[in-house]
């Protein structure tokens, strides 16, 4: 924590005004959240092969890359490639914070789930076991027993919970 690094890795989600995910790989561990305040907002996209110098923290729990100070941080896309593949998760195993917590910022899916409280406030609402889905990056409303058959985007750590945030309406299948 509070080192500069450097890290090669692919941009995996859009870019909202605050940051973006990226990946190395599928699976446990194989993602992080980058802050950067919207810095580069527009110089990239999902797929892009990027190379950034951030500071490395944890913000509210959440471990972050922060590339806002455009003074000692960088960030540069060097090429494209194909986004790792998200990785299937029960949200049995997303309900228990310890299994959670080894998926934090890692693109998952998680199939065949049933909405079960479709408010629980600021644009969240909630799939089997209490796992909640978030507005991150793409907003969508639904109805207390909706069925899907997967919902993919990377789990977000926020305000004491873990949350998939898909990232548009391609991420859930009914």
């Amino acid at each position: 924590e509070n080192d500069w690094v450097t890290v090669t890795a692919i941009v995996s989600s859009p870019h909202n005004d605050y940051g973006f995910f990226i990946s190395d790989a599928s699976g446990p561990g194989a993602g992080i959240w980058v802050y950067d305040s919207g810095n580069y907002k527009d110089a990239i996209a999902m797929g892009d092969e990027i190379t950034i110098t951030a500071e490395l923290y944890e913000y509210s729990d959440l471990t972050e890359l922060d590339v806002s100070d455009k003074k000692k941080g960088s960030l540069k896309v060097i090429g494209t490639a194909d986004v790792p593949a998200a990785t299937v998760v029960t949200t049995k195993e997303l309900a228990d914070k310890k299994t959670a917590e080894s998926y934090e910022s890692v693109l998952i899916t998680v199939e065949n789930v049933t909405v079960t409280n479709p408010d629980l406030g600021y644009g969240e609402w909630s799939i089997d076991n209490d796992v909640r889905v978030d507005d991150l990056f793409y907003e969508m409303s639904t109805e207390k027993g909706a069925t899907y058959s997967s919902i993919t985007g990377q789990l977000y750590y926020s305000y004491g919970d873990f949350k998939i945030v898909p990232h548009d309406a391609s991420s859930i299948v009914e």
